[in-house]
């Protein structure tokens, strides 16, 4: 004779069967639902970038736009540095970055002796 009954056999076998077809039936799924949200967050991060593209696209039909008056023709040449014919250029030097130099020590004659006087 077995160790188990038959009727607790049939209820593992059953249990097991019940197990198996989960997972048959879940594991497509899941898988389904993780391929859609990579789908779903690349869809967004595409959109970002998208919008970011299309504002520097309109950033340059601006330019464009500007490019197509006198003025702004005018204003880009004298971005690039040309000037009119006549016209005398005047370069105004940026300021230092650096650290002023130390002052230079006083006269001899300025200088107080130990005593004050």
């Amino acid at each position: 004779m077995g160790s188990g009954s038959p009727q607790r056999w049939k209820k593992w076998l059953v249990a097991l069967a019940v197990l198996w077809l989960a997972h048959w039936l879940l594991t497509p799924g899941a898988k389904a639902y993780l391929k859609w949200y990579d789908e779903r967050q690349e869809v967004l991060r595409l959109k970002q970038q998208l919008a970011v593209i299309e504002g520097e696209n309109e950033h340059l039909r601006q330019g464009i736009e500007s490019l197509d008056t006198m003025s702004g023709r005018e204003a880009e040449a004298r971005r690039q540095g040309w000037i009119k014919p006549g016209e005398t250029p005047v370069l105004i030097p940026e300021p230092q970055t650096e650290a002023p130099a130390e002052p230079p020590p006083p006269e001899n004659d300025q200088a107080v002796d130990s005593e004050g006087k």
